[in-house]
């Protein structure tokens, strides 16, 4: 059964705000994990002109995707498929020279090492915007209306606190464990 044009366009759009999601918050968790961020871009087999690029860039560079996945949607996800299949075949050479190290992909937020599990999430990521790229080319994708961004933001916002407040309940069940 081929889905009708309507609910492509939908499915597109949802694909489009989640993975406006997705950029927006490595972007902003890169930026309040700095420290962490910056530790991993270091250690990276790469020349030091390279990694200081990456520590600077690439927050800089999923900004601008996640303002061209909701200014221009097919582009945007075409952007997406790319960028997350060259993290993931990023994360497996670089977790095979320097180690199960702290990704910092999004900052405290979810802590993520290097390896295979991560590679897997960011190919299924890819090939997920690569399914958008296809419903798009084939009926368009429109650009999501504003309340739905915002719906995305109170959505990722409520994702946010409440893996914070999890956090919080170990950390004190820790304590409490500790006395």
């Amino acid at each position: 059964m081929v889905p009708s044009e309507g609910s492509s366009e939908i499915a597109g759009q949802v694909l489009v705000v989640g993975f406006w999601l997705i950029f927006v918050g490595s972007a902003l968790g890169k930026l309040d994990g700095w420290n962490r961020w910056s530790s991993l871009a270091s250690a990276l087999p790469l020349t030091r002109r390279v990694s200081a690029a990456v520590r600077i860039l690439l927050p800089l560079v999923e900004a601008a995707l996640a303002g061209v996945l909701v200014a221009v949607p097919v582009a945007g996800l075409a952007g997406s498929a790319l960028l997350l299949a060259v993290f993931a075949v990023a994360v497996v050479i670089f977790a095979r020279r320097i180690g199960p190290a702290e990704c910092a992909c999004f900052g405290a937020l979810t802590p993520t090492r290097l390896g295979n599990g991560l590679a897997a999430r960011d190919a299924l990521l890819a090939a997920t915007a690569a399914v958008g790229v296809a419903l798009g080319l084939r009926s368009g994708v429109p650009r999501p209306p504003l309340p739905a961004l915002v719906l995305g933001l109170l959505v990722g916002f409520w994702v946010v606190l409440t893996v914070e407040y999890a956090r919080l309940l170990r950390a004190r069940e820790a304590r409490a464990g500790g006395d």
